[in-house]
């Protein structure tokens, strides 16, 4: 679900949480935006380098993004970095926030491409 929110306020630097064996853990990751959320984040950033994003594999950032959009329920908008450090792959990622991940709507306001 896309937000009908304006992208401005405190778009929180959304981390990631890891298992012990370097696993992504999906109930970590909910309770850290529901964390924020009930904070009062107006959106959040996501794998950027703050949550690891330019280290994890491509489908690693597509399952993590999936999350967090279907848990944000379009509440608040999420921003989506696509930098890595192979730009090769850039481009799968920018086209799954608006392909894939959210049909004809778009579920990202904005894409964020850093140069390495």
């Amino acid at each position: 679900m896309p937000s009908d929110k304006k992208l401005e306020g405190i778009l929180m630097p959304m981390p990631v949480a890891f298992k012990n064996d370097g696993a992504i853990d999906p109930a970590g990751t909910d309770a850290i935006i529901d964390f924020y959320l009930a904070s009062g984040v107006h959106g959040f950033f996501r794998l950027g380098t703050h949550g690891q994003g330019m280290v994890m594999e491509i489908d690693e950032r597509k399952k993590v993004a999936e999350q967090i959009v279907n848990r944000v329920r379009g509440r608040v908008p999420v921003v989506m970095h696509i930098g890595t450090a192979n730009t090769l792959f850039v481009h799968r990622p920018g086209q799954a926030c608006r392909g894939s991940w959210g049909g004809r709507h778009r579920r990202c306001p904005a894409l964020l491409l850093s140069p390495r």
